[in-house]
């Protein structure tokens, strides 16, 4: 008989969970609700402030052209050297570390 009470009492404390997550899921569900809520409110700028989107216009394209292509400057003057001494000490220490 002690082993069906410690059961049924096993089954009520999972019950119990199982209630709590339910509640939590519940208070998650009305919080989210309530930030779309938020998010729906009727806009206070006027229709004459809002901006419109333009047709494309297709004409202006240009061809593609390499020649106009501007290259990247992979090193410009400000770039310093990495030091590369501090970089083989830091690598060396976190080798002989492990």
């Amino acid at each position: 008989m002690k082993v069906n009470r410690l059961n049924v009492n096993r089954l009520k404390v999972n019950r119990l969970k199982v209630n709590r997550l339910k509640v939590n899921r519940l208070n998650v569900n009305r919080l989210n609700v309530n930030r779309l809520k938020t998010s729906f409110e009727p806009s206070t700028i006027p229709a004459s402030q809002l901006q419109t989107i333009q047709p494309f216009n297709h004409s202006t394209l240009q061809p593609f052209n390499p020649s106009t292509i501007q290259p990247f400057n992979l090193q410009p003057d400000n770039l310093q050297p990495w030091p590369k001494a501090t970089l083989r000490e830091q690598t060396f220490k976190a080798r002989s570390e492990k």
